[in-house]
């Protein structure tokens, strides 16, 4: 009886492992460099941010592309999108999308958000939000 219930305890604790393990490695982290500069904090207005997005922004490719660290899981689907570039400032929306009717494992991971400028970013500012839809 004894070595039943060690092999059940074995077993129980096994999975717990799994679960712990499953759980504490969900939130993936991604490189701290996507390759290219940091924009200058005072270059970004992120009073609009109102979800789990880092508020730090990256260009590339000579400043034609903005990037952006933002919570993707389970259900919910992030991407990028620009609702308006002028010569002063690029509005760049981080939009999450919760895809309904199915079932949704159990994750989170940090995902890079991109969109890419009709011209290079220079020295306007970028307008950084949320939207969810």
């Amino acid at each position: 009886m004894s070595r039943l219930l060690g092999k059940v305890a074995a077993s129980v604790g096994a999975v717990a492992l799994l679960c712990a393990t499953a759980v504490g490695t969900a939130s993936a982290s991604v490189a701290d460099d996507p390759g290219g500069t940091r924009v200058p904090a005072g270059q970004v207005d992120a009073t609009g941010v109102t979800t789990d997005i880092q508020p730090v922004v990256w260009e590339q490719d000579g400043g034609r592309t903005l990037a952006v660290v933002a919570e993707e899981g389970g259900c919910v689907r992030v991407s990028g999108r620009l609702s308006k570039q002028t010569a002063t400032e690029v509005d760049f929306q981080v939009v999450s999308v919760v895809v309904k009717h199915v079932v949704c494992p159990q994750f989170v991971r940090n995902v890079w958000v991109t969109v890419h400028l009709d011209a290079p970013l220079g020295d306007r500012t970028v307008v950084l939000s949320t939207v969810n839809q």
